[in-house]
């Protein structure tokens, strides 16, 4: 049972005074006759959903968005928009941590993603994990809680998220590259990095992955994204543009972000809005 499942079942144990929203949300597929989120959908009280806030953050309403999305324009959505985004976030960031995982054939995804030119050996495949990471304290970006500061041997990794949630791709049990998740819509999920993991060894130089070279490693983790986001019944899947990405303002070039996130989710049949993003509409809708 999940904690949001814990959640509700405590909540509908007590009165409720307050109005509800009319606002419906969709089980992850295979739950749909879990007793305490259909009653959910029937009435979605407001005081569920401040507690579910509470829960996870002591901020306010519109402090808890911008502290789990970074959603910039956060201050312009209204009351019941803002619940619907974080009961979202909390149903995602529950369902990832503790079933998504085990939903996943990895080593049909990885000898789906073997390049051309490249092998690998049964051997070589379970070698392969994935594994949940999040930044400290769930924030929405900042040091990775899991491999934020850690030494392994002569490598010492320093991993930064800038979301609050993300899907490392390991090798023999270290990360080697990692997709970022967050929800700025409740209709929609979204990618906001996909990068390799390179740690630092002694005399100021810096590891490379010999276990994503056989790969196409970055469609590899759009797709497992995209399993999520049918699991969860988003309808959209969209993977944020380099001109948009942190790190381009913050010093990466702009060629380099549109190679990683624009060219990536053009090549993956994305299509770009006005906003710059890229988008793909879920095979359900």
């Amino acid at each position: 049972m999940t904690p949001l499942t814990n959640i509700i079942r405590g909540l509908f144990k007590r009165e409720q005074s307050e109005p509800s929203l009319d606002y419906k949300i969709e089980p992850p597929i295979g739950h749909e006759e879990d007793p305490y989120l259909n009653r959910l959908n029937q009435t979605l009280p407001n005081l569920a959903l401040e507690t579910l806030i509470n829960y996870h953050s002591n901020n306010t309403l519109n402090k808890a968005i911008y502290t789990l999305t970074k959603h910039p324009t956060s201050f312009i959505f209204s009351e019941e928009k803002k619940r619907a985004i974080i009961l979202k976030v909390y149903q995602t960031l529950s369902y990832l941590r503790e079933e998504f995982l085990d939903t996943l054939v990895l080593s049909e995804l990885l000898k789906g993603n073997i390049l051309e030119t490249k092998q690998l050996s049964l051997e070589q495949i379970e070698a392969y994990s994935l594994s949940v990471i999040n930044t400290k304290t769930n924030k929405s970006y900042g040091e990775c809680q899991e491999w934020g500061r850690k030494q392994v041997g002569k490598k010492r990794f320093e991993v930064y998220l800038d979301t609050p949630i993300a899907i490392s791709l390991m090798y023999q049990g270290l990360p080697n590259a990692l997709v970022g998740v967050t929800i700025n819509e409740p209709s929609t999920l979204s990618i906001h990095q996909l990068q390799g993991v390179r740690p630092n060894i002694p005399g100021g130089k810096t590891g490379g992955s010999w276990a994503l070279i056989p790969l196409d490693w970055k469609k590899m983790l759009v797709e497992t994204v995209e399993l999520l986001a049918d699991q969860l019944r988003f309808k959209e899947l969209s993977i944020q543009s380099g001109k948009n990405n942190t790190w381009y303002k913050g010093g990466l070039s702009l060629k380099k972000s549109a190679e990683i996130y624009d060219q990536t989710a053009e090549r993956l049949g994305f299509y770009q809005k006005k906003d710059q993003n890229w988008y793909k509409t879920l095979r359900r809708f």
